[in-house]
C-alpha cells in the first residue's frame, strides 16, 4: 500500500458556494443575454456539483430569487 503524502490541490468544500453560484449566474446571463441556461449548468461553471444550489437553496425559483 502506498503512504499518502499529497494533499489535493483543491478543497473539498467551497469557500462561498452561494456568491460563486451568483457570481457565475451573472457571468452567464450577461454573456446569453438572458435566462437560456440551467442552474446544472451554472454549477458545473462553478466548479461545484450538479447537486451543490439545493444545499443552499432548496427550490429552483429561490436559487434565481438571488439575482434579482
Amino acid at each position: 500500500m502506498k503512504p499518502m503524502t499529497e494533499t489535493p490541490s483543491r478543497p473539498y468544500h467551497h469557500g462561498d458556494l452561494k456568491r460563486a453560484l451568483l457570481d457565475t449566474a451573472m457571468q452567464m446571463l450577461a454573456e446569453a443575454g438572458g435566462w437560456q441556461f440551467t442552474l446544472r449548468e451554472v454549477a458545473r461553471r462553478a466548479g461545484v456539483s450538479h447537486s451543490a444550489p439545493t444545499s443552499i437553496s432548496p427550490t429552483r425559483g429561490s436559487c434565481w430569487r438571488g439575482l434579482r
